[in-house]
């Protein structure tokens, strides 16, 4: 495992890193990547908690990296036209009111950050990938919880979202401008497009893409951390446009289940089919 800094945050207390899981195995082939992102209510969580999920990849043959984003409290500029729309968003949609209400609106402001941390960890990702050995070409997107918010927000969104004023501090900072954020696949676990949603609202714009790449979405059914019904939204999009997409909704009010079996399978193994079949891998017992 290498920790590595994938953006500049000068003057900032966050640092942007990311740690890059490379399984030890003799073939000289470029190898598929996921781009694996935490969880934690875009208030806490890291890389630290997630290590047994992101093994789980890399010992199958997978080349994993895991990355940091900006939580409340670390969430830089953000243009006051979208500040404003995600305050309102969340003041129609939560019922909330003082402490709590504001609190959710710091998530959002949060979570608009995060997910131009994530596209530029993803483009960081392309750009260096045949260095380490894996094919740019190859690589799929897994989240849960939040992260699957952003796999979600980042993979389904049209590639001008989430921009803001190129003279600002946080635009400079950024890394890899002229990569592609292309990816092969999507895996939500537990999270819903709530930033897309809110970015709709805000201008009436139809802001999911019209090609999406191959999306798996598992999600709770009564699980009362998410909006179950913004995730059923994406299912009857997707199938609308053809997209290819796998949609399992358990019948759980738990947030993240990882014991729940869909036709004896866990999550682990049900991503794990998906991805292999998305990504064309070829298993493998690695170290």
């Amino acid at each position: 495992m290498i920790k590595t800094e994938f953006g500049e945050r000068k003057g900032e207390e966050f640092s942007c890193l990311l740690d890059v899981y490379k399984p030890k195995t003799d073939t000289e082939d470029l190898l598929p990547g996921i781009l694996f992102v935490h969880g934690g209510g875009f208030y806490q969580g890291g890389r630290e908690h997630v290590v047994e999920q992101v093994q789980y990849y890399a010992k199958r043959g997978w080349f994993v990296v895991s990355i940091e984003y900006r939580l409340v409290g670390q969430a830089p500029y953000i243009p006051k036209d979208i500040r404003s729309a995600l305050i309102k968003c969340v003041a129609n949609r939560e019922s909330l009111s003082g402490e709590k209400l504001e609190f959710k609106q710091k998530q959002y402001g949060a979570a608009f950050a995060a997910a131009r941390d994530t596209k530029n960890a993803l483009r960081y990702f392309r750009a260096n990938a045949k260095k380490y050995g894996c094919d740019p070409d190859n690589i799929a997107i897994y989240g849960e919880s939040a992260g699957a918010v952003l796999a979600l927000d980042v993979g389904l969104a049209l590639p001008e979202d989430y921009a803001i004023p190129e003279d600002s501090n946080d635009f400079k900072l950024e890394t890899h401008k002229g990569t592609s954020e292309k990816m092969k696949a999507i895996v939500a676990f537990n999270g819903a497009p709530i930033l897309i949603e809110a970015l709709s609202e805000f201008d009436g714009k139809n802001r999911y893409a019209k090609k999406a790449p191959p999306t798996l979405v598992i999600v709770g059914k009564r699980d009362k951390d998410l909006e179950f019904n913004l995730c059923e939204k994406v299912k009857k999009l997707e199938e609308n446009k053809k997209n290819k997409l796998k949609f399992i909704a358990q019948d759980t009010d738990k947030h993240c289940n990882w014991g729940y079996k869909h036709d004896g399978k866990d999550v682990f193994e049900i991503a794990l089919e998906f991805l292999v079949e998305q990504q064309e891998l070829e298993l493998r017992k690695c170290k």
